[in-house]
């Protein structure tokens, strides 16, 4: 039969106390400032930085950005290579596990919010021993009254660090995708290349034939045979440097997803035959959009609240205590215990003199706050310069594929006009080997520039935060749920609310709630 508890009448009144107390101090807590939003932040460190309406490149139309953009290229095998390379990148699987890293800081720095429970025994048979005979057992608790929020500060830190990881991680996705699209148009572009050359070579060689004829009938000399002969091997000699680049290019890929680099993947060479226009979206949505920026944001949320820690630990500590034993001796008897004891307390740690170090944590703690706003002004910054640039790259892009596709009509149609002056003996053949360079130099410089322009359209879904592999929003708040444990798939609330930045500067301590 367990043993029953009887309470002293001062054990009572204590427990009387403390309980009131210790719910009184969680309610009255104090109320946690919130971390500045991307106004504030820019404004506190980009303050030339104004927004435009209207991106300075030419836009074609405002909308929503595409959603799984890969689909926009009409391609099953790139769709296919992208779902591998999801599944299978190794770089892609490094950075998830770095994320649940972070999952697992968030618990251990909440854990303090709740009681830590304790259990000890002890048992000995001689007088001398270690216990001197004693036998027992004891579960203590302590709690810490987390009145100033230095534990709830330190836990919303190690919450922001999470969800920013969460967005490396959409971001991760996005750049591996984009990075998969663009070894893929290399491959496309590697392999027409080939295609290219061997046309080229198969016309040099025709060339060849009909030098040797001319020469054998004693209409040509062998001056032309040996300049078509030389021209032949010079085109087969790029050749080989092409099919290098091909396989190279194809064993990048099949690393990407995860494959062994055994150049096997057969790429289709065809390009998209035109790239339709995208919608770009407003140049103030893109702080909204790109997980690259809202990751930048929330790390200075979370160094924000590192400061709301680091101030409240110089303000004093409530802790309560419990603890039940049960004690018994072979040898002595113990008088005036009840069995079990109970003692219930409290304590107050206030720090008097610790040499500077709670002022020197705090100070580096704003001094990380404002490194981690400036980072964040630099990644806005640099997503506009990429947007601008990209924008402008598509345009010249589609200036020059306009451009080189006349010049190849036109070298094309020089060519076989040539072609058919030296079989009938009216020009040399010099000047029909230099016009097959000429042509092959246009076709490998137009499929150049095809190419680039589907890498830019790629670099432009990316720099303007195509949503493709973004984690699902969570309406929680950061602080949402009780039990700090319950992270699966928390995200940030989105907050209109203005604020203002917390920074070294600050000396007050957190507001109280009465």
């Amino acid at each position: 039969m367990a043993p029953s508890v009887h309470f002293s009448p001062f054990t009572r009144g204590w427990l009387s106390r403390l309980v009131p107390i210790g719910l009184l101090g969680l309610l009255a807590g104090c109320a946690l400032q919130d971390a500045p939003k991307n106004p504030e932040i820019l404004n506190t460190t980009a303050t030339e930085l104004v927004i435009p309406k209207q991106w300075a490149e030419g836009v074609s139309s405002e909308g929503e950005v595409v959603v799984n953009w890969p689909d926009s290229f009409q391609d099953p095998q790139l769709n296919e290579l992208i779902q591998q390379a999801l599944a299978y990148n190794t770089n892609l699987q490094a950075a998830e596990a770095r994320m649940q890293q972070a999952a697992s800081g968030v618990a251990v720095a909440g854990s303090a919010l709740y009681p830590n429970l304790a259990g000890d025994g002890k048992a000995g048979t001689h007088l001398g021993g270690a216990n001197g005979g004693l036998r027992g057992w004891l579960v203590s608790s302590t709690w810490e009254l987390d009145v100033w929020g230095r534990v709830r500060y330190g836990r919303r830190a190690a919450m922001e660090e999470y969800v920013s990881a969460q967005y490396d991680i959409a971001y991760a996705r996005q750049s591996l995708v984009a990075e998969v699209a663009t070894g893929w148009f290399l491959a496309k572009q590697a392999r027409q290349q080939t295609l290219i050359l061997e046309n080229v070579i198969k016309a040099s060689e025709e060339l060849v034939e009909i030098a040797k004829t001319r020469w054998d009938v004693g209409s040509g000399n062998e001056q032309d045979y040996l300049t078509a002969k030389a021209s032949i091997n010079e085109f087969r000699s790029e050749l080989e440097q092409t099919r290098l680049a091909y396989k190279s290019a194809v064993r990048a890929l099949e690393v990407l997803v995860g494959h062994y680099p055994a150049a096997q993947l057969d790429v289709t060479p065809e390009l998209p035959d035109t790239l339709e226009p995208i919608p770009t979206g407003l140049p103030a949505e893109l702080l909204d959009r790109r997980p690259d920026i809202l990751a930048a944001e929330r790390n200075v949320a979370s160094k924000f609240n590192l400061v709301g820690s680091a101030r409240a630990a110089r303000l004093p500590k409530i802790n309560l205590t419990a603890a039940v034993a049960s004690l018994s001796s072979n040898f002595y008897q113990l008088q005036n215990i009840s069995d079990p004891l109970i003692n219930v307390g409290a304590n107050l740690i206030a720090p008097i003199y610790m040499g500077g170090e709670l002022q020197a944590r705090q100070e580096g703690a704003s001094a990380q706050q404002r490194e981690a706003m400036a980072q964040y002004a630099t990644a806005v910054l640099n997503a506009f310069k990429e947007v601008e640039t990209t924008l402008n790259t598509l345009e010249t892009l589609e200036q020059q594929s306009s451009y080189l596709n006349t010049v190849v009509d036109d070298t094309s149609r020089t060519l076989k006009l040539a072609e058919l002056q030296y079989e009938v003996g009216q020009t040399g053949m010099y000047y029909v080997t230099q016009l097959q360079v000429d042509l092959s130099e246009a076709q490998l410089n137009l499929l150049s520039v095809r190419t680039q322009a589907c890498i830019n359209r790629v670099q432009l879904h990316l720099v303007l935060g195509g949503d493709f592999g973004m984690p699902e929003t969570d309406e929680e708040a950061i602080d949402g749920p009780a039990n700090p444990f319950n992270i699966s798939g928390l995200m940030p609330e989105k907050s209109t609310a203005q604020h203002t930045p917390d920074t070294q500067e600050a000396e007050t301590a957190p507001t109280t709630v009465n």
